[in-house]
């Protein structure tokens, strides 16, 4: 099968293990300076590059491109990585870098998308789509960035929150059927086997109808210094950064049951505006969101739909409350991210802690550690020196969307094998010439909907994904506007489980 090229957009901890930090002024009139070094939390090596880097040792990925905005941070990421070959066997760390040498662009990635689409062995070949991206930036940067790629007919996997407003989601998502592309969202905790096996029981009905939901997850306020380019600027709040983990959860095992319909939030202020953070004045420390929800119910077992959309014609059941809490003003702990989850249903409960799984270490260097390599395993094989941590959920997350980009490359190749046998004997084709035009896809949008599903993958276009995106959104709408409740509203009986708007108080 065709091996998949990647453009990993986002140069920062998830993607790469480099972070910036602010360094305060060396003279009076100086403006803030940056540097940049290796991350202090548990993604030392970030996520999705030594995932890539080994996946193209096991033969899915071909190509690999990194667009960022400073090229001067190129170097250092390079030498960062390179710095794997002392760790793992056989890995090969090398990139394409956009931007090159030490220019500054902050629209690099598109010079990388063109690159991608475009190789440059073949640079006047007729622009094709249908590889994968990965996009990892600030939380406002995701919808431009993620219609660029979608309109260059790539396949993306974006980080969650994937958008920040329903606007903004409705669009995105309509595009990507437009342009029959694949936009799924990284959401690992999908893919945690503890998660997955409550989601199960939950989806099942062995916990009974939803009546309670609550949740807590957090970041040593240390991470302030790493977030400080964005947090608390263009509603990049610690809610749409944490929450939305356990929110997804939450619809997505609740999905085809149960609906969001009411957001109240409430927060805290004054650890990260103060020094020596000093992020804007009214950033919230913690963010708790009180969620109502309806549970309904399918008027007859006959007449309920097997799609997660549900039936056009429900009854209301019962009520739920849920509430999300997260915070990044936490004190340096044993883990790097506290998290947890209490789900109380008219049958049965579960909660799990997903921070402590019963593997501690203490060391010198270190202090006493909760070690959790069921999310990230960076020690190596201990057979064949290789990295070892392929059974990872943060690993399997990214995996799998390459897998589902293969599939559909290798569903378009049999297509257009098929299409070229029917037109054997008939006008030769045109010599192919250099175009801006993108050639269409010959997989339809259902199908690569479909495909997504099969792996296993959070689709932008699902009930749980709108509903994630309604309740975040209805959230930051809550807070600024004294904590009043804000509606969530479904108005299209033919989707009776995706939010279509936020009545504003």
């Amino acid at each position: 099968m065709k091996k998949v090229n990647v453009l990993m957009i986002g140069t920062g901890e998830y993607t790469t293990g480099i972070v910036q930090s602010a360094v305060e002024p060396k003279k009076e009139g100086e403006g803030q300076q940056h540097q940049h070094q290796v991350s202090k939390s548990d993604k030392k090596l970030g996520v999705v590059g030594v995932v890539s880097f080994d996946l193209r040792r096991r033969g899915l990925v071909d190509r690999l491109l990194l667009a960022g905005q400073r090229g001067s941070k190129m170097q250092q990421i390079r030498e960062h990585w390179n710095s794997m070959k002392d760790l793992y066997a056989s890995i090969d760390t090398e990139f394409e870098a956009f931007p090159k040498g030490q220019d500054t662009n902050p629209n690099a990635y598109l010079d990388a998308l063109l690159s991608l689409s475009r190789p440059p062995s073949c640079p006047k070949y007729k622009r094709r789509g249908g590889e994968a991206v990965t996009l990892f930036t600030p939380d406002d940067t995701h919808y431009p960035i993620a219609m660029d790629v979608v309109k260059a007919r790539h396949h993306l996997l974006v980080t969650k929150p994937p958008v920040q407003t329903l606007e903004q989601h409705n669009s995105l998502a309509e595009a990507a059927r437009s342009n029959s592309v694949l936009v799924a969202v990284e959401l690992h905790k999908r893919w945690d086997p503890i998660y997955q096996d409550a989601a199960q029981r939950i989806k099942s009905g062995e916990m009974g109808t939803f009546n309670f939901f609550q949740s807590y997850m957090s970041q040593p306020k240390i991470q302030l210094h790493t977030f400080k380019a964005w947090a608390g600027k263009n509603y990049q709040d610690i809610s749409y950064y944490l929450n939305a983990h356990h929110i997804d959860f939450h619809c997505w095992s609740l999905e085809g049951k149960s609906r969001p319909v009411r957001v109240v939030a409430m927060a805290s202020r004054g650890i990260a505006s103060s020094e020596p953070f000093s992020l804007p004045s009214n950033t919230e420390d913690t963010i708790s969101l009180m969620v109502t929800w309806i549970n309904v119910l399918p008027p007859s077992s006959s007449s309920s739909s097997s799609s997660p959309e549900g039936s056009s014609s429900e009854t209301v059941r019962s009520e739920g409350l849920a509430i999300y809490t997260s915070s990044w003003s936490a004190a340096k702990s044993d883990v790097h991210s506290q998290q947890r989850f209490h789900f109380m249903g008219s049958k049965a409960e579960i909660q799990i802690d997903q921070a402590h799984r019963g593997y501690q270490m203490s060391s010198d260097a270190n202090g006493f550690q909760s070690i959790n390599p069921l999310f990230m395993k960076y020690t190596p094989d201990p057979n064949t020196g290789t990295f070892g941590g392929q059974t990872a959920y943060g690993y399997r997350s990214i995996e799998q969307f390459y897998l589902a980009v293969q599939a559909i490359q290798s569903l378009e190749t049999k297509i257009s094998q098929d299409q070229q046998q029917q037109q054997d004997g008939q006008e030769q084709q045109k010599e192919e010439g250099e175009t801006e035009e993108v050639e269409p896809s010959l997989v339809t949008a259902e199908k690569v909907q479909a495909i997504g599903r099969e792996f296993g993958l959070a689709l932008l276009d699902s009930p749980a994904a709108f509903q994630t995106t309604a309740v975040l959104q209805a959230g930051r709408f809550s807070l600024d506007n004294f904590n009043q409740p804000i509606e969530i509203l479904y108005e299209d009986p033919l989707r009776p489980f995706f939010p279509t708007s936020i009545r504003r108080p």
